[in-house]
């Protein structure tokens, strides 16, 4: 099991109370597995307590359905436009192999393969995206989950950038900044997101 284990790979594992919980793993270590869980709780959990959740034919649903290079594009040209729009000279950069998808101060916003396969998969949306989509009451399905994702990087800019350095990661500045993104650029995002993987699905037929 520990071979057959790798980053980005979705698996339950158990906690000391017996409660189980899903998650994907962002790390694999030489004696444990970091995993994000679906609490948004990060662990370090031995390979013995982990299992795949899915196996076999099930897999197959559960393929990203189109490839990052596909959507790419998109994502770094939408969050550089509503950067730019808010007077933010910031650069957004990709980053392969890694989950790591973040905002650094004064720096740029990272988008992490992993992360955006994670995205394009149809499985149970458990991270801060799935989380937002829950909050305004947006269906979470692949389009809406990675312009999502677009509106909460950008959004943790604006909101440094207007509110300044002190602020909670998503207390109720940043929540304040993600609504005015969601009712005004996420639609435009999500559809231009659509033509992407409208491209995709034309170029395989």
């Amino acid at each position: 099991m520990k071979l057959a284990l790798s980053s980005g790979d979705i698996v339950t594992f158990r906690l000391t109370n017996g409660k189980e919980l899903q998650g994907i793993i962002e790390k694999k270590g030489k004696n444990n597995l970091k995993i994000l869980a679906e609490n948004g709780v990060h662990y370090r959990v031995p390979f013995s307590l982990v299992q795949k959740k899915w196996e076999g034919k099930s897999a197959v649903h559960l393929q990203p359905i189109a490839k990052v290079e596909q959507i790419l594009p998109v994502i770094l040209s939408e969050s550089q436009r509503l950067l730019e729009n808010s007077g933010l000279a910031l650069s957004v950069r990709y980053k392969r192999r890694v989950w790591s998808t973040h905002f650094r101060a004064n720096k740029h916003i990272q988008y992490g393969e992993r992360c955006l396969m994670y995205q394009l998969t149809p499985v149970k949306a458990t991270d801060n995206v799935g989380a937002n989509l829950r909050r305004f009451g947006i269906h979470p399905d692949v389009p809406s989950r990675l312009a999502m994702l677009v509106c909460h990087e950008v959004s943790h800019a604006i909101a440094h950038h207007r509110y300044g350095p002190y602020i909670a990661p998503h207390g109720r500045q940043f929540f304040a900044v993600l609504a005015e993104l969601v009712e005004t650029e996420f639609p435009q995002i999500r559809r231009r997101i659509i033509t992407a993987l409208n491209g995709s699905r034309n170029a395989s037929d």
